[in-house]
């Protein structure tokens, strides 16, 4: 999170809740750009605000670990099951990764996200990690596009309760358009989880090399060659 942001979000936790107990906070600038400032303020800290709350939803109800969000509700010991994931089966099979990540963590949801993150980000093509890394950005702004659009509708009905045919009909547009903005992001997580699984699924088919091994490239003025790489050519 920017500075920028972080400062914004402090101007609005201070100056919200005095000029709520104390409008004189504000009425002093009336005749400067105090309001135009704290105006601006005010609209990053809650979007910071509202990209807290995408994550902490995130975190909470799709959590990354197999062990955190609301699995922490029930111990691993007594509900197994609750705790297994594709990360947790993929691990289990990675053989001595699996096996040295024991040490340094010992809980299983660590474990797992630990020995399956290490080769992904080692040995995956920087291209395939910013293809999964952009859809999990995506799922988390449509969840903090949504709250924004919620919370805004939400907040409306509590301050201004009239009510008309034009105001349900954008209350509807607006609660639509937050529905499709969250299935969209969701569909990036499961477009991310899968790419995950497909490249563990090639790797454990030894249908992937760390080390490419036959670039393919087309000599000037010839036929499509394959080149070996040197590590191939020396066997």
């Amino acid at each position: 999170m920017e500075a920028v942001t972080l400062g914004a979000l402090f101007l609005l936790s201070l100056y919200l809740p005095a000029s709520a107990a104390d409008p004189s906070v504000t009425a002093a600038g009336t005749d400067t750009p105090l309001l135009v400032v704290l105006g601006i303020g005010s609209a990053a800290g809650v979007g910071a605000l509202l990209s807290l709350t995408g994550h902490a939803v995130w975190n909470l109800f799709w959590p990354y670990s197999p062990t955190g969000g609301w699995r922490q509700l029930f111990p691993r010991r007594y509900f197994p099951w609750i705790h297994r994931d594709f990360r947790t089966e993929i691990a289990e099979k990675l053989g001595p990764y699996w096996d040295v990540a024991e040490t340094p963590c010992p809980v299983g949801g660590d474990r797992a996200i630990v020995s399956t993150a290490f080769l992904l980000y080692s040995e995956a093509p920087a291209e395939v990690r910013g293809w999964i890394r952009r859809r999990h950005n995506r799922f988390s702004d449509a969840l903090s596009a949504a709250a924004a659009i919620l919370l805004g509708v939400l907040s409306g009905v509590a301050l201004y309760p009239l009510w008309n045919d034009g105001r349900r009909g954008l209350v509807v547009a607006l609660v639509l358009v937050a529905i499709l903005t969250f299935a969209q992001g969701l569909e990036a997580r499961h477009q991310s989880i899968a790419m995950e699984k497909y490249w563990f699924l090639l790797r454990a088919r030894h249908m992937l090399d760390p080390d490419p091994a036959t670039p393919v490239g087309l000599e000037p003025g010839a036929e499509l060659t394959i080149r070996p790489s040197l590590s191939r050519a020396r066997h």
